[in-house]
């Protein structure tokens, strides 16, 4: 599953909206899911999921992309990009892995 929605993700990402922070922090990441949920419960789906895709570009630079993926219908239904200087050690470990940190909230 988690590859289908990494492709979705990204093809989708050039549609989001783009946030840009000098340090994003993880409760950011939480709030933005909060009052996604809070607009949108009257249509919640239990194929919705959360997720957070979040990279480091370069030195100082991340990318993440965040928003609610439908397993059912396979369209992102919301997100945007997020550009910050710093991350949320919550969010990305510096030494991850290349391809990036998923995190999905079911």
């Amino acid at each position: 599953m988690s590859l289908t929605l990494i492709g979705w993700i990204l093809l989708t990402a050039a549609g989001l909206s783009v946030v840009t922070f000098v340090f994003l922090y993880w409760s950011e990441i939480k709030n933005w899911f909060a009052k996604w949920n809070k607009h949108n419960l009257t249509t919640k789906d239990r194929d919705d999921v959360g997720f957070t895709l979040a990279k480091k570009i370069e030195a100082n630079k991340y990318k993440t992309i965040q928003g609610v993926f439908n397993k059912k219908t396979n369209e992102v239904k919301d997100g945007r990009v997020i550009y910050a200087k710093q991350v949320d050690d919550q969010l990305i470990d510096d030494d991850a892995d290349k391809d990036g940190t998923l995190l999905l909230f079911e």
